[in-house]
């Protein structure tokens, strides 16, 4: 019996330990650089359009005053068509068009003429959407828009009698008495 079981494990070692080993060609291959004149952006592909925006910052506007906002889209491959729709919050007023359309193309500039109507922080969305080989792939966009003085901080909050003391770990609360 005992020649049997080294029959048997002696072979298995061996094919064990042959199998494991690596030649040298197989681990440079592995980790070899991509041919010459290969191109790719990236192995990761976003989930939204290859396509960006970019603008002017507004300065903070008063009401009534009119302001041109300029936006410049660029595409990193030729677009099909490119359809951009501008939504605006109530607070300002757009007096340009609102949708605007490109066929192949892979830069766009549009101008906005926004007006103030009331005093507050605003955002104008810009949605896009690109078709390109038949697909369509869409990204927004927000242009904020400040109009009047306009604190640049959160209010501070009023004290509601919590104290903490980060050194100990401790939040003290106000004792809430109940009748019942």
């Amino acid at each position: 019996m005992k020649k049997f079981t080294l029959l048997i494990t002696i072979p298995a070692v061996l094919l064990l330990l042959t199998g494991m080993s690596r030649s040298p060609e197989v681990s440079n291959t592995a980790a070899a650089e991509p041919p010459a004149g290969h191109k790719h952006r990236a192995d990761y592909v976003k989930p939204h359009a290859d396509i960006d925006m970019q603008y002017s910052a507004p300065s903070p506007l008063q009401v009534g005053e009119t302001v041109t906002i300029p936006l410049r889209f660029h595409m990193y491959q030729q677009a099909e068509l490119l359809s951009i729709e501008v939504v605006k919050q109530s607070g300002v007023q757009l007096d340009s068009a609102s949708h605007f359309e490109f066929s192949d193309t892979r830069q766009a500039n549009v101008t906005l003429q926004v007006s103030a109507l009331e005093n507050g922080r605003y955002n104008l969305t810009i949605n896009s959407v690109i078709t390109h080989a038949g697909q369509k792939q869409a990204r927004s966009f927000i242009v904020p828009l400040v109009v009047g003085n306009q604190p640049d901080t959160k209010p501070a909050q009023e004290d509601a009698g919590y104290k903490a003391s980060t050194s100990q770990g401790v939040i003290s609360m106000p004792a809430v008495e109940t009748t019942d």
